[in-house]
């Protein structure tokens, strides 16, 4: 017999930061195996990219943060 569950639609304060965190540091991890295999063999970085990736890494991450937060409802 199939069995149909439903997500919730709603999750604690606290369920929703460590989805936020697990799912950020999941991507974190991605990326660093990424970047570990691209400069292995690699004697050198140049630094305007590593600085660009390192800027748009931090922002897009706290920017989600910021639009989830904005998006609650407040009681």
């Amino acid at each position: 017999m199939t069995r149909i569950v439903e997500a919730p639609q709603k999750v604690s304060p606290t369920v929703a930061q460590q989805v936020f965190t697990v799912g950020s540091a999941i991507a974190g991890g991605l990326a660093g195996f990424v970047l570990a295999k691209n400069l292995a063999g690699v004697k050198e970085v140049p630094v305007p990219p590593l600085v660009v990736a390192t800027l748009v890494s931090a922002i897009f991450t706290f920017g989600a943060a910021v639009m989830l937060a904005r998006s609650l409802e407040k009681e």
